[in-house]
């Protein structure tokens, strides 16, 4: 294996790890989270036969972790109204709990991200590491590409540029709140 390869291999690992400490506290996995985040973005659900592709897994593998998750009583599956073929995949009211305190105390709260940028400037807390992150991030999408992941670069699961931050928000119908107070409106 290339050492290249090797060594991004190795961080992906280390992510992997420090992540699944994080969510470990809410019964979650990294997977699991990236499939409730997969199931949660869409308004109605989600189509079981998108998640699949959404995640860039093989599709026993999208109905193992389902299966899974109906088990915690995370999700529900319903059939599609028009094609009865379909199934149409939601959180329950516990899934979006503990989806919501997982997410608001891994992610929202900058932990991570902390964590990532003071990986890229090499704990140099003077440099802006807006700039490795958009390096890095393009590096991967390019890679991502290049091995075969040609899922729209427009279609991400999640949301690391300010920018777009707020384009998602502001175009939610009904507009995102937090608590009682509007976030965006």
């Amino acid at each position: 294996m290339d050492a290249v390869a090797f060594e991004m291999k190795r961080a992906h690992l280390a992510v992997a790890r420090f992540v699944r400490r994080m969510l470990r506290p809410f019964g979650m996995t990294p997977a699991r989270f990236d499939l409730m985040t997969a199931i949660g973005g869409t308004r109605g659900g989600a189509k079981q036969c998108d998640l699949w592709r959404r995640l860039n897994v093989v599709r026993s593998v999208t109905s193992e972790m389902l299966k899974a998750l109906l088990e915690l009583g995370w999700v529900k599956r319903t059939r599609a109204v028009v094609d009865k073929r379909t199934w149409l995949v939601t959180w329950t009211e516990l899934g979006r709990e503990v989806y919501t305190q997982a997410n608001e105390a891994c992610a929202l709260s900058g932990d991570v991200g902390v964590q990532i940028d003071a990986a890229l400037v090499e704990r140099d807390y003077e440099r802006d590491p807006e700039p490795k992150r958009y390096e890095v991030i393009r590096n991967a999408m390019n890679l991502r590409y290049e091995f075969g992941w040609k899922q729209n670069n427009h279609d991400s699961m999640y949301i690391w540029d300010p920018e777009e931050t707020y384009h998602w928000f502001a175009e939610m119908d009904p507009p995102w709140t937090w608590g009682d107070v509007p976030f965006v409106t």
